[in-house]
Formats: C-alpha cells, structure tokens, sequence
C-alpha cells in the first residue's frame, strides 16, 4: 500500500495472490496494479517533473541469462558456514611450525601466509583456512589462488605496510586474488568476515585486487585509516591532503575475471576514528579510488555494497558488461567542496579529469571538483536497484564538523554525482537517490545532459524512479528524455532501497 499517488515505487518481477489479486493499492483503496509483474518486466510509479504524478507503467527490462538462476531469478549465494567440513578441514593460519604467522601487528606474516594457502589450495585438497582474530601484517602481496575458501573471525584484519606499496606509479595489492605462475590449479575462491588495510601511507596500494574467474566474497571490509592499529589515524591532519594520498585504490576487478559475487562488502576512506582513541586529528584521507571495474565480460554480481570518500570516484565501472548491483552507497570526501585546499583530481592524477566544470561556466566553484559516487564509461547490459549517493560538508578538514547539510552555499555540497559516457546499451537505473547536489547526472554526449536533483525531488533530496539509458525502457510512456537516458521522477525500489538512508554519515 502507498500513501497516494505521489510515492514513488518500482516492482521488478512480482506475483502476488489472494481474491483480489491486487498488487499496489493506495490509502484511499484505489487500485494501482491488479495481477503480476511478469518476467522481464518492471512497473514504475513517480513523480514527473517538477511535481505533477506520472501515470504507473510497465516498461521491459529482460534479465541477462549471465546474471541470473535457471528459474530467471536474480542469483543469490547465502554466506557459506562449512558445516559439511570435518575438523580435520579446517586450517587455523597460526598452526604451522614450519611457516609462522603471529598476527601481533608487528611480524611480517605476509610470505608464511602465502605458503601455507598454496599448499591448501594444492589439487585435491578440500580445506577451510581459519584467520583467528588478529592483525596479519605483510609486506608483500599475499596471493590467495584458486581453491581457497578463508574465514576470518570478528573481522580479521590483513594489513599492508612497507616500500612496495609506496609508489603511485605501479600499485601493488595488498592481497591478490589471482593463480600463481606456471600453476594448473583451478577452483573456486571465497572470502568472508576479513577486512583489509594498510598500516601506513602507501600510494602505491590496492587492497584487493582479483583477478580471477569464480570468487565470492562475503563481509569484507577495506579500510584506509580510523583505527588504533594504522599511523594513518595520526598522519593525515594536514588540511591540504597531498601529504596522505594513503591508498591508490580499494578494490580491483580486473580484465580476466567472470562469475564475481560481491555481497556486504564496505569499503571505506576514513572520515573519523571508530576506536576510541584520545585526541584524534582530522581525517584528511585521500584514498584515490573506490571500486574499479574495468574491461570485464561479467557476470559481477553486488548485493549490498558501499563504498565512500575516495577522491576521484566511488564507483568507477570501464568497457564493462552484465553487472548487478542491489543496493549501493556513496559519500563523497568531507575534506572536498567550497573551500576546500585542493579540488579533484588533486591529489592524484589518473584516468578521471573534471574539464566539465569550466564548460558548465564552474570552473571557479570547488564544489565541482568533488569525487564522483559512480562513474560509467562505456558499459552495456547493467541493471542498478537502489541507490544512495550521500554528500556531506563543505571542505571540512578541521574536525569540527560544521554545517553537514551545507546551507551556507544553499544546500548545494557537490555540483554533479554521476557521470555517464559512451556506449550505455541495456544499461536500467532504478530508485537512484542523491542528497544535497545540483545535478544528479552529468552525461556527456553531442550535447552534454543533466538530470537536476530540484526536479525530481524525494527521499533526502532527488529521487529517479527510473533512469534508461540508449533506448531501453520501451516508448517512456510519459517520461521525459534528459542527458541521453529516459528519466521517470520519483521512486523506490521495493524492499532495496530503503535502507540506504541508515548508512548516512559513516
């Protein structure tokens, strides 16, 4: 049920029984959907700009086979517990004598951690490696190949330090997913309840790369700063932060990758401490990307993904097809915006530039230079459930947590938040929610196109309903073309979206 007609709602696929066989009723009992939301379909309701209600529709949205069961369901993996495994198949990390690891944040465990996977990842083994709680320092990327299943408990920690994640020009993971050299080994990866770190400044850092097929992760955390175990915590006051370009990236989904499961997965630049530690300085953190997926066939699946305050994007998807994405959320950095010591792409150079603020007529404004919370560069077959893409504060670098909803500059922190270019073929957006910009969508194309957060107002400032890019979506049935994509105002997808909003200042 819905209050009336000016709510928003997306059904992806419903079947609904009973007598009345009513699917959306509003208040005052008018019916909005009788029957079934088949297969291949979705049903939209929302507000068309600025305020008057669009009328529900049915558009086409089939599902890519990558992508889905043989039932056509969205695929779905439950969080493994192992309870087929003997004891006798469980490796705690600690427990070889003849490859010691210490997890003491001051060994370097990284080259025993590395033996010992691959001597359980050997053909024919059918092991779980246990991470006890710890801090596993490495100075070396450890290497998880195929036919590794690892567990760690209340959040194990692996943490980079040391001159080979020092430079920017060729980063190095911190933990990579991928088969050793010469190596025949095949079979399945999957992690979960492990977090990744660095100890220290280390640009030349990517906390986890994968690189390939048939990996699932599930409660992984990556994590630059706000703990007691890294110096970054007490390194990075500087308000101009070129002095802590801390991470290069936080996750890498390579070229030779298919079949990626992502589910709660966090990664996140630290804003603030989450340990209590007295006298903690601000958190001028410039971690240079978020998630990157790039030159990917897919199918990569992500349920419940966040990923916030990273300097040039939060999302970066390049030349990439068959993606799903159910529940995602951004921030951009609170250090950024009006005011701030140094716009983006400062600190880092790379493959985003902000050349569109000078053709908007921005190019004297700092809140253009802010980090976008997702960027598409040639992507095909997409489909996007449920987004909320936060921005906080205006160049907040001296931890006094000033004006969050930025009213000194008339509620406006961030000019743009997602950018769209090239190819877009099969690519569905809905429930795509912002807070606190000018523009939702910047798209760049014969003539540049913007959807505007004042026009299609809802949730904590601008909500679309559904945004289709490069005729998908059918006829609109009372959309209004802006930017290339079909855009219908308003909306939630039902039973996603709505809790992105409890993830607000983290």
């Amino acid at each position: 049920m819905v209050r009336d007609r000016g709510q928003g709602v997306v059904l992806d696929w419903v079947e609904v029984g009973g007598g009345e066989n009513v699917a959306v009723r509003t208040g005052d009992m008018e019916v909005l959907l009788r029957g079934n939301v088949k297969r291949g379909q979705v049903w939209v309701m929302g507000n068309r700009s600025p305020n008057d209600s669009q009328e529900p529709k049915t558009y086409p949205a089939p599902r890519q086979p990558s992508l889905v069961t043989p039932e056509g369901t969205y695929l779905t993996k439950p969080l493994p517990q192992y309870t087929s495994f003997s004891p006798s198949q469980i490796i705690n990390i600690r427990s070889d004598p003849s490859h010691p690891v210490y997890g003491d944040n001051t060994h370097d465990d990284g080259p025993s951690i590395s033996a010992i996977l691959a001597k359980a990842s050997t053909p024919g083994c059918n092991t779980v490696v246990l991470f006890p709680r710890g801090i596993y320092l490495t100075r070396s990327t450890i290497l998880i190949p195929p036919n590794t299943r690892l567990v760690g408990e209340v959040l194990s920690t692996i943490s980079g330090t040391g001159p080979l994640f020092s430079n920017s020009s060729s980063p190095q993971p911190v933990v990579h997913i991928a088969a050793p050299p010469n190596s025949d080994v095949t079979g399945p990866v999957e992690l979960s309840d492990i977090l990744i770190s660095v100890q220290e400044i280390s640009p030349g850092a990517t906390l986890l790369q994968i690189s390939l097929p048939d990996v699932s992760l599930w409660s992984v955390v990556l994590r630059v700063g706000g703990s007691i175990d890294t110096i970054i915590t007490d390194s990075c006051s500087n308000p101009n932060p070129s002095t802590c370009l801390a991470a290069h990236t936080l996750l890498d989904i390579t070229s030779t990758t298919s079949n990626i499961y992502l589910e709660n997965i966090w990664g996140w630049a630290a804003d603030h401490a989450l340990d209590v530690i007295p006298n903690v300085p601000a958190q001028n953190i410039a971690v240079g990307r978020g998630l990157t997926i790039s030159h990917t066939s897919g199918p990569v699946t992500m349920i419940g993904t966040s990923f916030e305050h990273c300097v040039l994007y939060q999302y970066g998807f390049f030349d990439t097809r068959d993606i799903l994405v159910i529940g995602q959320q951004t921030e951009s950095p609170y250090w950024q915006g009006q005011g701030t010591s140094l716009r983006a792409p400062g600190p880092w150079e790379g493959e985003v530039a902000f050349h569109h603020c000078e053709k908007q007529g921005m190019g004297g404004d700092d809140r253009c230079f802010r980090a976008w919370g997702a960027y598409l560069d040639n992507v095909t077959d997409t489909t996007i459930h449920g987004s909320a893409m936060w921005v906080f504060f205006n160049g907040m670098d001296d931890n006094l947590w000033d004006d969050p909803q930025c009213e000194g500059t008339g509620g406006v922190c961030q000019t743009n938040m997602v950018f769209v270019r090239g190819t877009m073929e099969g690519v569905r957006w809905f429930s795509m929610g912002s807070k606190s910009v000018e523009n939702m969508v910047y798209r760049v194309g014969e003539q540049v196109g913007l959807v505007r957060q004042g026009d299609v107002s809802g949730g904590w400032g601008g909500v679309l309903a559904a945004y289709f890019l490069d005729g998908v979506g059918g006829d609109g049935g009372g959309g209004d073309d802006s930017g290339g994509g079909r855009v219908i105002v308003g909306g939630l997808t039902l039973g996603v979206a709505g809790v992105f909003g409890l993830w607000a200042l983290m």
